[in-house]
């Protein structure tokens, strides 16, 4: 039964699907006449091993919000549910370095890794006077800590506490109306202060938001980077600490406090036959981060868990074979080895920046190397034209070094899906690709988005996520693989297997809080 319109899904588990038998079958379906129709259908799919998920419709509003851990964020956004009333959903937002990829719209069936938003890893989310630095918390070298701070003196975040003689502070102080860093070690204390604007209110909550990663501090103040000088590099000792709230006037109050280990944006390059170990050993994290530099004759990876050189989980990059090669080693046997092709076919957009009526451009995020492009054969100004060779109505060229190079169109053929006419030709590394109308009076725009038969980037974005026993690996924002690790404890991670030069920018690493689930 399903009250209401809009649409029903009745997933049918096997014992209900042994009610159909081989042949013609009948459903009987029965439906009151609804307000605005009385249109009534049932269609009846072979979902395989998939189960029917909500349907949402007309999404929109999208609004991006930083997560409650303080390092992930969200894509908030309005949708009816099955016809339903409008209400609110969310999807997690990644950064490819600098640029931003959501992870769809997802439902409670949605196959993979889908959790809710983190918590941090200590939080104090109510108004509190209480200070000092927060107890019972694993000391680290990297984390954030943030509070709105309500001061009409002195007071502020503990950026780092070893003890009395050993810490490091970020404060608000009104009467001189300015924001300061003062560092202690061994007993001697040096401050730096700078000038807050004019029109800064005191006496009102603002944000201090404080990023450590090892000796390096980045500071913003109500989520903006702050005044005068915002990053600070080598100004705390590489020694593990914790964070926490100091009051020096006695009227501060603090609210939203949160503290979680990791750090955001970290750019490392790797040289040749080196590895790096990074972050905490945690048993619950995420790790992500953008590779750049591979090459057919290159090859770079990262410790998705790392225990010591008998126990961890890689990941590498290989250029020469176009894998990605996935190792398990434990207790210094190589438990699971195993390669997932990178060669896929991929859907591209046309740029506005380079396309009008008449030409057509697509521009890549990486120099890639492909051998293949599929076009639907509908035209996209006239659905009712079904070509049999759209490359017909169009030259193909390549970006390369800044050149556009002809692609032969001789090899056209029908691909697998009859919708689509697919173009094989010799393999090309191209930064873009263009189409230009083969008649000059001809202004239709013929083709929307395409397909390409892409076998190797420069870049990647490799994540991983340790649930306890489980690691996911994603490359580009999708799910390739879950690995059971139940028997490896708690590990770091790290960047390893680089046979050049490589490049891995704007990582981030944080602690998973196990009460968020």
């Amino acid at each position: 039964d399903a009250n209401g319109s809009g649409y029903c899904m009745v997933n049918l588990d096997k014992e209900q699907a042994k009610a159909l038998k081989k042949g013609e079958n009948i459903i009987a379906a029965e439906s009151k006449g609804g307000k605005h129709s009385k249109y009534f259908d049932v269609s009846l799919f072979d979902l395989k091993d998939n189960v029917a998920d909500d349907i949402l419709f007309t999404p929109g509003q999208p609004n991006i919000l930083r997560g409650p851990n303080g390092f992930e964020w969200w894509l908030i956004y309005m949708a009816n549910i099955n016809g339903g009333s409008r209400d609110q959903y969310v999807n997690r937002v990644q950064f490819f370095d600098r640029t931003l990829y959501v992870d769809g719209i997802t439902g409670p069936n949605t196959k993979g890794y889908h959790p809710y938003p983190a918590l941090p890893t200590y939080s104090i989310l109510k108004k509190t006077t209480a200070t000092g630095a927060f107890s019972n918390q694993k000391p680290s070298e990297a984390y954030l800590v943030e509070s709105n701070v309500n001061t009409s003196g002195n007071a502020g975040v503990i950026v780092w506490w070893k003890d009395e003689n050993n810490n490091a502070k970020v404060g608000l102080d009104a009467a001189s109306n300015s924001w300061y860093l003062e560092v202690a070690e061994n007993g001697k204390t040096e401050k730096k202060q700078f000038l807050m604007p004019s029109d800064f209110k005191w006496g009102v909550f603002h944000s201090v938001r404080v990023e450590r990663y090892n000796g390096d501090l980045k500071i913003f103040i109500d989520d903006l980077p702050a005044p005068e000088t915002s990053k600070f590099v080598g100004v705390i000792p590489e020694t593990a600490g914790v964070a926490g709230l100091y009051d020096n006037s006695g009227d501060a109050v603090f609210e939203g406090t949160i503290y979680t280990i990791g750090f955001d944006d970290i750019d490392v390059t790797l040289s040749s036959d080196t590895e790096k170990i990074m972050g905490d050993a945690l048993s619950n994290y995420e790790m992500s981060v953008q590779l750049y530099g591979i090459d057919q004759d290159k090859s770079a990876g990262a410790y998705l868990a790392y225990v010591d050189n008998n126990n961890y989980v890689k990941a590498v990059f290989n250029g020469s074979t176009g894998n990605v090669e996935l190792i398990v080693k434990y207790k210094g046997s190589i438990s699971k080895k195993v390669e997932y092709p990178l060669a896929k076919t991929s859907m591209v957009y046309p740029d506005v920046k380079y396309t009008d009526s008449m030409d057509k451009g697509y521009r890549f995020a990486s120099p890639t190397w492909l051998n293949a492009i599929y076009i639907n054969r509908h035209d996209a100004d006239n659905k009712a034209d079904f070509t049999d060779n759209m490359f017909e109505k169009m030259t193909v060229e390549y970006l390369a070094n800044g050149k556009w190079h002809q692609i032969d169109r001789s090899n056209v053929g029908i691909a697998d899906n009859p919708m689509y006419n697919v173009l094989n030709f010799n393999q090309v590394k191209a930064e873009g690709l263009r189409f230009i109308n083969s008649v000059a009076t001809d202004l239709q725009r013929h083709i929307y988005k395409i397909g390409i038969g892409e076998q190797l980037k420069e870049s990647y974005n490799l994540r991983t996520v340790r649930d306890n026993d489980k690691l996911y690996l994603f490359i580009d924002g999708k799910q390739i693989d879950c690995v059971d690790i139940k028997k490896m404890p708690a590990s770091k991670v790290g960047l390893c297997e680089s046979n050049y030069q490589a490049q891995y920018r704007g990582m981030l690493y944080y602690h998973i809080n196990k009460d968020s689930k």
